[in-house]
């Protein structure tokens, strides 16, 4: 009940929809490669090598977690992400933007993987798994408006500038959330 009180709560909530929409551009790669001049041979290949990045982040995840605190792990991550959309919106280089999905792809696991280390780092152990239960489904709705929404700004213009537009301003939303978030709940400590 206190956590939900809290302004911490509904920031990290906010936080995990922004990320976890965005992360939904995974679905958008191929097409996204092949509006780019790529064939749909190289944009599947571009996906199934992303898919192996995905898988190996997550490992990544866990040990950037441990070592440095799941706060810092998750700025270091959509500080990552926000850098791969700004890569895919500068240039239409298939080779540089074969780099791009490979760095945008080691952050798409945040929602499954840091999420929860977040969560349990701000707001504690302390009935963890009532507070990570409600907050998860920030999480289930960001995935679950993604993908209509980027594909809305695609289908709208025929182009994925906006929908990279959009992504780059949610990332940020994202990041600031958090940033608040995480000062917030210092301040609730130190007062406690």
């Amino acid at each position: 009940a206190q956590a939900l009180r809290s302004p911490v709560f509904y920031l990290l909530a906010l936080s995990f929809v922004c990320f976890a929409m965005i992360s939904t551009f995974t679905q958008q790669i191929p097409i996204f490669f092949t509006t780019k001049g790529a064939t749909d041979v190289q944009a599947g290949m571009i996906l199934s090598i992303e898919a192996i990045v995905m898988i190996a982040s997550k490992i990544i995840m866990g040990i950037a977690s441990d070592k440095l605190g799941a706060t810092k792990a998750f700025y270091i991550f959509t500080i990552i992400y926000i850098l791969a959309f700004c890569i895919f919106a500068a240039t239409d280089n298939i080779t540089v933007l074969t780099g791009a999905a490979m760095i945008y792809a080691v952050s798409t696991g945040v929602p499954a993987v840091m999420n929860q280390l977040v969560t349990f780092e701000v707001l504690g152990k302390k009935e963890f798994t009532a507070i990570w239960g409600i907050l998860s489904t920030a999480s289930s709705l960001g995935l679950a408006l993604g993908g209509p929404l980027l594909g809305y700004f695609y289908d709208a213009t025929g182009s994925y500038n906006m929908t990279i537009i959009v992504s780059i301003v949610f990332m940020a939303v994202c990041l600031v959330s958090f940033f608040f978030a995480v000062t917030l709940r210092k301040r609730e400590l130190k007062k406690a």
